[in-house]
């Protein structure tokens, strides 16, 4: 289970890393 990922991808996205 990566779900935690697919939500980690997006995140860093918001973040703007």
């Amino acid at each position: 289970d990566r779900s935690l990922y697919e939500i980690v991808s997006p995140l860093l996205d918001i973040m703007g890393k």
